[in-house]
């Protein structure tokens, strides 16, 4: 029952995050800013399914509406890259003030997205998975890490480290390291909610990269 008091909580958390940004959109809309808005609203509703889950209990309408986790995080997640590229270029990195590395990131969000949507999202098979009071459906043809999420921190890790280099700002880097952390190290605790809680440091810190932003363009 901990880790679904824990999922509500990373939901309304995001939902949180969510009113924030519409907030700062309100006051300047940005490619951005409605980037992260999306990324924060797939996140939303993947948390607060996963909570469903065990008010839901086994069946078709948990497994439809699970289906909609997979397809957001195709969908929205890969155009990080592009957020990644509007923080360099934003905060005055060299490599991002060319042409070419914005149809770079551009084209490499889109091709991402596809990769996500052909080899993870459409051959899907959802398996029941019930660990530490959580029911969730799952992929059952999952064996680490996709091929978009890898490429989506390495190009985040590139950006935030330039960001570090150029201004001294290093929330973005301290970021992407702990999702990083999160997704590569397994750690001892009896919660499957862990990975998650890496995953909204690592957005919040988004969040926050962001709002600096702003405030280096004002």
């Amino acid at each position: 029952m901990m880790d679904t008091i824990l999922y509500l909580i990373f939901t309304f958390t995001y939902i949180l995050l969510f009113a924030i940004g519409i907030f700062l959109l309100r006051r300047k809309t940005s490619v951005p800013g409605m980037i992260l808005l999306l990324v924060t609203l797939g996140l939303i509703i993947d948390n607060a399914i996963i909570a469903s889950g065990a008010f839901i209990g086994e069946g078709q309408p948990l497994k439809s509406i699970s289906l909609i986790r997979f397809w957001t995080h195709a969908l929205f997640t890969p155009a990080l890259v592009l957020f990644g590229w509007y923080m360099a270029n934003g905060f005055g990195v060299k490599w991002a003030k060319s042409r070419f590395s914005f149809n770079f990131a551009l084209v490499l969000s889109l091709v991402l997205m596809m990769i996500e949507i052909v080899t993870e999202t459409l051959p899907l098979t959802l398996t029941p998975v019930n660990e530490y009071g959580v029911l969730r459906y799952s992929s059952a043809n999952s064996s680490g890490p996709p091929i978009m999420v890898l490429v989506l921190i390495v190009y985040l890790l590139a950006a935030g480290f330039s960001i570090w280099r150029k201004t001294k700002w290093p929330i973005m880097l301290f970021g992407v390291v702990i999702m990083l952390f999160g997704s590569a190290v397994s750690l001892p605790i009896p919660s499957s909610a862990a990975i998650n809680a890496f995953e909204l440091i690592f957005i919040l810190a988004l969040w926050i990269t962001y709002r600096k932003s702003l405030k280096a363009a004002d």
